[in-house]
């Protein structure tokens, strides 16, 4: 049965022209969306209904203790909501992450939040040049 988050998810896919979700297999799906350059976003919800979004940003070429800085300061504290937090994977793999309660969201904040991640993850992939 699908609750507010999967309807959540299907109207964003909607909104990006998808073809209709498959149906639920379990209640910790996660869903993801791939875009031709190469990136991807994951959105899923925790059992205390909070909303993940996690953007694979690229791969670091470079790990210069200057580029890290610079990643590093990507981070800086921000009242902005939900708060952005880019990382770094072992295996050096850039992720931008945030998350916001379930009640919080709507179908128009859905999209802001999708939207945002995704221009952010981009202008951060094209600044770092990840790959």
């Amino acid at each position: 049965m699908k609750n507010a988050f999967d309807l959540l998810v299907e109207g964003l896919a909607k909104d990006y022209n998808m073809p209709p979700l498959p149906d639920k297999k379990h209640n910790d799906e996660v869903y993801c969306f791939e875009f031709q350059s190469g990136m991807d976003v994951k959105v899923y919800q925790d059992e205390f209904r909070w909303v993940y979004f996690t953007a694979d940003v690229g791969t670091f070429q470079d790990s210069s203790i200057d580029k890290l800085n610079h990643a590093l300061q990507l981070n800086n504290f921000s009242l902005r909501k939900p708060f952005l937090t880019f990382g770094m994977t072992k295996e050096k793999n850039g992720v931008l992450h945030t998350r916001t309660p379930l009640i919080e969201v709507d179908n128009v904040q859905m999209r802001r939040i999708f939207e945002e991640l995704v221009g952010a993850a981009a202008e951060i992939r094209k600044k770092l040049k990840l790959k």
